[in-house]
């Protein structure tokens, strides 16, 4: 047997990573790092399923001083039609956000940073082919289920001429609430929802401690304030959970942003229109 004698070492060149050099994918690799933590510290539990090609791209055009707008698009897109649900996805682009100032290249319009990923996740989820509509966990409905149900409701309403009549329920309970169990807090809770919301309304668990209905018409204030009676109690009556009836707002993409800022409150997507300011929203004592 003929030993060849070893090939000496190439140097490597920008083009074998992908148009950087080393350094700039050690560099890559640190700022991934940083955005992975703090998408964790804000809730973040699949790991592996983190990492994107869009991650990648978001990574190279913060890094590179470039606009990071398409990208977060396509990110968006990317979590949507992996199965990932709005809230988590808001809150790893605000995970984004805040390591990006912390390394001096903030954004200058977080608001439209975090808008697009709402509308790439909206995009994608209501085209994403096979997707589930029932929430393994809960029972109720998806959240890409309840865009795709909304979206009919705008479709039947643009027919007619006019807004939907439907109305937004929203029941949220503190964090508080669900310590030291935490599933079993949001088990209690969606049980009741899902028996409350029993006559062809859509109910979706639309984050940590948030659940969203669809109905056609707003309930009479006593049946939304015994729902908050029957939350309390699923809870151990130890805190107070609210009902909020919102009108739909006038179009799809409205809406999606309310239900973002609804589930997540600390979210940096603005609401557009006048649902939010003097708009008449009931809300029932809790």
């Amino acid at each position: 047997m003929r030993l060849l004698p070893p090939k000496e070492p190439s140097q490597s060149s920008p083009d074998d990573f992908g148009g950087q050099g080393p350094p700039d994918r050690a560099a890559d690799a640190e700022w991934r790092s940083d955005w992975l933590s703090a998408t964790i510290r804000a809730g973040w539990t699949d790991i592996a399923a983190w990492r994107l090609p869009a991650v990648d791209a978001v990574v190279r055009s913060a890094r590179g001083g470039d606009p990071i707008s398409p990208d977060i698009l396509a990110l968006a897109e990317q979590r949507a039609e992996l199965g990932c649900g709005l809230d988590e996805t808001l809150r790893d682009v605000e995970a984004l956000l805040r390591v990006l100032a912390a390394r001096g290249r903030p954004v200058e319009d977080p608001f439209s940073v975090a808008r697009l990923a709402a509308l790439g996740w909206q995009r994608a989820a209501i085209h994403r082919p096979g997707q589930p509509c029932q929430d393994p966990l809960t029972g109720l409905a998806t959240e890409a289920h309840l865009v795709r149900r909304a979206e009919e409701i705008y479709r039947w309403a643009a027919a007619s001429g006019g807004l939907p009549h439907e109305v937004l329920v929203v029941l949220s309970w503190p964090r508080s609430a669900c310590s030291p169990n935490h599933l079993a807090a949001r088990l209690a809770v969606a049980d009741v929802a899902s028996t409350f919301f029993d006559a062809g309304q859509t109910s979706a668990r639309v984050g940590g401690y948030t659940i969203v209905a669809l109905c056609p018409s707003a309930s009479p204030p006593d049946q939304l304030d015994r729902l908050a009676v029957r939350v309390d109690a699923a809870l151990g009556g130890c805190v107070r959970a609210q009902v909020t009836v919102e009108p739909l707002p006038p179009t799809l993409a409205d809406l999606v942003d309310l239900v973002a800022e609804r589930s997540h409150p600390g979210a940096t997507v603005p609401c557009r229109g006048s649902h939010l300011a003097g708009s008449g929203e009931e809300r029932l004592p809790a």
